[in-house]
Order: C-alpha cells, then sequence, then structure tokens
C-alpha cells in the first residue's frame, strides 16, 4: 500500500512516507536512480520520492498510487534510463495501480488514463 503526505515544496505536492515495492513485471530493463529503482520486476518507490500530483486530473485519492508509478516509470524514460518505447506501458501502470473498487473511482482513473493517452499524443504532434 501507498502511503504518502501532502508537502510544503514548492514543485512537489506529494511525498512518499514509505519504501514500497510495486510488481511491474519482468518486461522493464533494471535500473538505479536516487528514489526508485526496478530489478526482477518490482518497480522500488523510496520514501521521500515526490510528485506534484496527478497529471490529467484531479488528485483523488485513489487515483495517486497510479501517479506515484506513472511519475517514477516517466522519469526513467526521462532521465534516458529506459527507452521512450515504454511510454504506452508507464500509463497502463498508472491505470492498474489506481484504486477501482467503485463505480465511481474506476470512472475517475479510465478518465485520468484517457487523459494521459491524449495529452502523450498531442505532445508527439507539437514536438
Amino acid at each position: 500500500m501507498i502511503t504518502w503526505k501532502e508537502t510544503d515544496h514548492k514543485v512537489y505536492k506529494y511525498e512518499l512516507q514509505e519504501e514500497v515495492g510495486i510488481e511491474i513485471g519482468h518486461m522493464w530493463p533494471p535500473l538505479v536512480h536516487e528514489y526508485f529503482c526496478i530489478d526482477l520486476g518490482i518497480l522500488l518507490l523510496k520514501k521521500g520520492y515526490a510528485i506534484d500530483g496527478v497529471t490529467s486530473w484531479f488528485d483523488f485519492d485513489g487515483l495517486m498510487p497510479g501517479a506515484f508509478v506513472h511519475d517514477a516509470l516517466l522519469q526513467a524514460i526521462g532521465l534516458g534510463l529506459m527507452d521512450e518505447t515504454y511510454r504506452k506501458h508507464t500509463h497502463e501502470h498508472f491505470y492498474k495501480n489506481c484504486d477501482t473498487s467503485t463505480t465511481l473511482k474506476k470512472v475517475s482513473a479510465r478518465v485520468a488514463y484517457t487523459g494521459l493517452e491524449v495529452f502523450h499524443d498531442l505532445w508527439k504532434k507539437l514536438t
């Protein structure tokens, strides 16, 4: 379970309260970063890892676990630790890690996931 708190940081709104390992499958290359690493299909997010919230929707509690996973994976791509071809899979892991236990939470996660896809396609056309 991912636990976080709001921060007073100027850029980041949320910070992990404890280290957490998330199973993401074996397709990901192993990598090491100061605040996260991937090995043997596990994404390890370290205590203190911080994000600015959900990229494509409101910062609902049910979306935050997906946002932490998505942010770390996208950061790895942005830093050149993984190839751009993994981007679609980062979006899928956003949805997989959201709380979809109720219809409303499922709809919210689907809207946010769709927003990620649309923003990515739009960004690609603009750059």
